[in-house]
Order: structure tokens, then sequence, then C-alpha cells
């Protein structure tokens, strides 16, 4: 969907790829790069405090977004201090750590090192991940978010990816 949108804006059909970047808004409200899409076009539109609105909720979905960053503070909006550090508690980043099945012969492998979370996807490099809210964590060098999943007893059961407009859960393996 952002392809056919970037189809359009890069052909100058400006109203097209605003459409488009809507949809595709509304169809995966949890993505940033759909939200920093979406604002892209209607700056090209001139509806420049839309785009920010977009941006900033592209920032928010993703703090590492370098591209929403850039363009925010192009559009003269300073995002120093736009969002605070987040703290998450030793025994529940610790809670985190262990092998998540998503699919068979496919598991995603949280780990720690020091204070930083970090992920690993069977046969892929290891990446860190940073808190978004004390259970959500994002990745600067892909989009993807990691949500864990508590049972009512607090305890984590699994993790859902959110990786390119797509939803894995996957169970966590006993140690």
């Amino acid at each position: 969907m952002n392809q056919l949108g970037y189809h359009y804006l890069g052909n100058g059909k400006i109203e097209n790829a605003v459409a488009i970047f809507k949809i595709n808004v509304d169809a995966f409200p949890n993505s940033f790069n759909v939200y920093d899409s979406y604002g892209e076009a209607l700056l090209e539109s001139g509806d420049k405090e839309k785009a920010i609105e977009n941006y900033l909720k592209s920032v928010e979905l993703n703090p590492g977004s370098e591209g929403g960053i850039k363009a925010l503070n192009e559009l003269g909006i300073n995002t120093e201090g736009l969002f605070k550090e987040i703290i998450i508690d030793e025994k529940v980043l610790q809670s985190y750590i262990g092998k998540y099945e998503l699919a068979p012969e496919f598991m995603i492998t949280v780990s720690k090192d020091g204070s930083q979370m970090k992920a690993q996807a069977t046969g892929q490099g290891e990446f860190e991940i940073y808190p978004r809210s004390e259970n959500v964590f994002y990745l600067k060098e892909v989009e993807a978010q990691i949500t864990f999943n508590l049972n009512e007893d607090g305890k984590v059961i699994s993790m859902t990816l959110l990786q390119g407009g797509q939803e894995s859960t996957g169970l966590k393996l006993k140690d």
C-alpha cells in the first residue's frame, strides 16, 4: 500500500497519494511508517498542520524514527524532550528474557546486556530494543515493535511482533 502511495507521489498525483496513505493509516494504525509517509504526502499537498500531526504520531509510535524527527525539525518543531526516557524495573526486564516461537522454526530470542534489551530472530542479527512503555519496545534499525503480553497473574506468556503492518504472536517457551 505504501509503495502505491509513493508511486502516486513520485508521479505528481498528490491527491491520490494522500488518499492511499490515509487508507494505509486507517488499516495499520500501529505502524509508525504509515504516519511518516502520510505526513510526507500531506506536506507535499500543502497541509503543514496535518503533516506535523502525522509526523508526531510517527515519532510517538517509534521514538527512534529518524525520518520523522528530521521532518519535524525541518518544520520548526523542537523534538528535544518530546519523549522522556522510560526506566523499567530490573525484575520486569528479566521476565522478558527468553525464546518466543512465532512460527514453526522461527523464534525471537530476547536477551539483556546490562540494562540494554536485545532481540534476535532466527537467522538474523541481534538488534537492540528500546522501551516505549513498560511492555512495548521498538527497534531503531527496522520498522518493528515488540509487545510482551502478560496473563492475569502478571507473568509473561507471549510476545507480539508488529512489522511491516503484520502482527505475529508467539508463545514464550519454557526455560
